[in-house]
C-alpha cells in the first residue's frame, strides 16, 4: 500500500505557544501527514515560499513586522496561488472575512488550534479544491495549445494547397490561348505534377487523421526487406533522375523476413528517399543498407545534404516542422508520418547527423517468427 507524501506546510506565526499547539494538533490529525516548517516574522515565511514549493500556509492575522493580509498581498503579487489558512483571534469575524475577501482559502480562530479533527478537515479539503483548480489550469493550457496547433495546422494545409492550385490556374490559363506545343506540353507536365503534390498531401492528412484516431489498421505478413526497399527506389527513379542524383544499396546477407504491412514499410522507406532526394547535394550520391539487428531489421537512408543540428535532430519527427532556414514545399507530415508508423510496427526510428555532413536516418521492422 502506496502513502500519499506529506503535506508540505508553512507556519507563519510569532507566537511560540500557538505554533506548539498547532504542531501538537497536526501530529494527531487523523488521515494527514504534515511536514512543518515554522516562521516568526511574515518576510521570513514570505522569502521561504518564494524559494521552495509548499502545498499549503497557515498564517497568523498579527505579526511583529508586517501583518497576514500584507502576506496575502504580496503573495498575490508574486503570483504564488496556494491554500492559505489565516488565524484569526477570538470574536475577530470582520478579520476573518477580510482575510477570505483578500485571498486567504479558509480561517481558524486560535481558540481551536488544538481541535485536530477540525485541522485535518480543513487541510484535506483545501488540498483537494487546490489539485483541482491545478489539474483545471492545465487542462485550460493543455486547450489553448490545441487550439494553437488546430489553427496552424489549418494555416499550413491552406497554403500548401494554394501552390498546387495557383500552378494549375497558370497552367490551365495557358492552354486557354494559342501556345506552341512545347509550351502546351510543359503546361500539361505541370498541371500533373501540382495534382500528384495535392494528393500527396491529401493523403498525408488522412493518415494523419486516422494514425491520430486510432484507426489506422496494419495487414502484417511475413515479407522480404529486400523486396520492399527494390519497389521503394523504383518509385523514386524519376526523382533521382531528375536531381542527377545516384544511389548506392547495401543489403546484408542472410537477412530473414519481417513482420509488416508491405505497403507501410514502402510508404516509410518512400518517405525518407524522397526526404533525402530534397536535401541531397544535386549530382550526389544517397546510400540505403539493410542491416540485422537482434529480432529486427535496420533500414537506413544516407544523403549528403547540410544535416542536421542538435535541436533539428529533436523536432525533425514532429507534425509540420520544417527547418526554418530550408526552402521547402513539403507539409512537414511525410517524417511524423513514417515515426508512427514505425512505431505500429513496434519498430524504433532515429536520425543522426552532424551540420554539413549529411544525415542518416534509420528504422526498424520486427523480424517475423520462424515458421
Amino acid at each position: 500500500m502506496t502513502h500519499p507524501d506529506p503535506i508540505r506546510l508553512i507556519l507563519i506565526d510569532d507566537d511560540a505557544d500557538d505554533r506548539g499547539k498547532l504542531r501538537q494538533a497536526l501530529t494527531q490529525a487523523p488521515g494527514v501527514s504534515v511536514q512543518i516548517e515554522e516562521f516568526d516574522s511574515g518576510e521570513a515565511g514570505l522569502a521561504r515560499l518564494r524559494s521552495a514549493p509548499a502545498d499549503c500556509v497557515v498564517l497568523s492575522s498579527s505579526l511583529p513586522d508586517i501583518d497576514g493580509f500584507e502576506v496575502l498581498e504580496r503573495l498575490a503579487a508574486a503570483g504564488l496561488d496556494l491554500p492559505i489558512i489565516m488565524l484569526t483571534g477570538p470574536g475577530d469575524q470582520p478579520r476573518a472575512m477580510q482575510a477570505l475577501a483578500g485571498g486567504a482559502s479558509d480561517y481558524l480562530p486560535k481558540a481551536k488550534l488544538d481541535d485536530a479533527e477540525l485541522l485535518a478537515s480543513k487541510l484535506r479539503l483545501l488540498q483537494r479544491l487546490h489539485q483541482a483548480s491545478a489539474r483545471a489550469l492545465t487542462a485550460e493550457a493543455e486547450l489553448a495549445r490545441a487550439i494553437a496547433g488546430r489553427d496552424s495546422v489549418l494555416a499550413v494545409v491552406s497554403h500548401d494547397l494554394r501552390g498546387p492550385l495557383n500552378n494549375i490556374e497558370l497552367a490551365m490559363g495557358l492552354l486557354s490561348e494559342q501556345v506552341p506545343e512545347q509550351q502546351r506540353a510543359l503546361a500539361i507536365a505541370s498541371v500533373h505534377r501540382a495534382i500528384t503534390r495535392a494528393d500527396r498531401l491529401i493523403r498525408d492528412l488522412l493518415d494523419v487523421a486516422r494514425l491520430s484516431g486510432g484507426a489506422l489498421e496494419l495487414d502484417k505478413d511475413p515479407i522480404s526487406p529486400a523486396k520492399i526497399v527494390e519497389t521503394a527506389i523504383a518509385d523514386v527513379r524519376p526523382a533521382l533522375e531528375q536531381h542527377r542524383l545516384t544511389i548506392q544499396v547495401d543489403v546484408a546477407a542472410d537477412l530473414g523476413p519481417i513482420l509488416a504491412d508491405r505497403n507501410r514499410v514502402v510508404q516509410i522507406l518512400d518517405n525518407l528517399l524522397r526526404n533525402a532526394i530534397k536535401y541531397g547535394a544535386r549530382g550526389g550520391e544517397i546510400g540505403v543498407e539493410l542491416r540485422a539487428r537482434p529480432n529486427a531489421v535496420e533500414f537506413s537512408v544516407r544523403d549528403q545534404g547540410p544535416g542536421l543540428d542538435h535541436d533539428a535532430q529533436t523536432l525533425v519527427f514532429d507534425r509540420f516542422w520544417r527547418a526554418k532556414d530550408r526552402a521547402s514545399s513539403s507539409s512537414g507530415l511525410g517524417l511524423a508520418i513514417a515515426k508512427a508508423l514505425v512505431v505500429g510496427h513496434d519498430g524504433e526510428i532515429g536520425v543522426e547527423s552532424v551540420p554539413g555532413q549529411g544525415a542518416r536516418f534509420y528504422f526498424t521492422i520486427p523480424l517475423a517468427a520462424p515458421s
